[in-house]
């Protein structure tokens, strides 16, 4: 799904919209988005790499990840991303996870709870962990984030996304998105 807007294009490919059970075969949440200069993923559930191969894209193209929440269906790909970036397709540029409050530690635990000798080692990019907060932007290779609380848990901080691609050299306003990985229940 794209949006074109004069000479630029945000697109979003649904990489997975399914819940923590993988109902209906669907995918854990993740949403792969480009827009000029800058690719990312909106959540990065544990079948996200299978999902990006299948759909043709390129891990090592994604320069950052924004989390919607702590839950496992949602944030569970990222430590296959980093053996992907060490072993499979070698990544040296830095990497940056934005989420909500105690994201590090909860990436770093799980990380070093699937693949702990790996853990231990520094990952050959830089990698960066940036907490999040609504109404706090973000700007990350011309794209500004704008996150905003979001009704899922009570007691998780829940994240949605105004995203605004940069201004074009015809047109002088941003483009935006909004989107969430999760309201409602599980």
């Amino acid at each position: 799904m794209g949006v074109h807007r004069g000479d630029q294009v945000m697109r979003v490919t649904v990489l997975g919209s399914g819940d923590a059970y993988g109902s209906g075969g669907r995918g854990h949440s993740a949403y792969l988005l480009e827009a000029p200069g800058c690719t990312f993923l909106l959540d990065c559930g544990p079948s996200v790499l299978q999902s990006l191969k299948r759909a043709g894209h390129d891990s090592a193209a994604i320069d950052f990840v924004l989390l919607s929440h702590l839950h496992g269906d949602h944030f569970g790909g990222i430590p296959f991303l980093f053996m992907e970036y060490r072993y499979e397709n070698p990544r040296t540029r830095p990497f940056a996870v934005f989420g909500p409050p105690d994201t590090e530690r909860r990436v770093r635990g799980l990380f070093s709870a699937l693949y702990e000798q790996t853990a231990r080692e520094a990952l050959p990019f830089g990698l960066r962990y940036q907490e999040v907060v609504p109404g706090s932007p973000v700007v990350m290779n011309g794209v500004r984030v704008l996150p905003f609380a979001v009704s899922h848990v009570a007691e998780l901080v829940c994240l949605g996304y105004r995203i605004e691609a940069a201004a074009s050299r015809t047109r002088r306003s941003r483009r935006a998105r909004a989107i969430s990985g999760a309201a409602g229940s599980c």
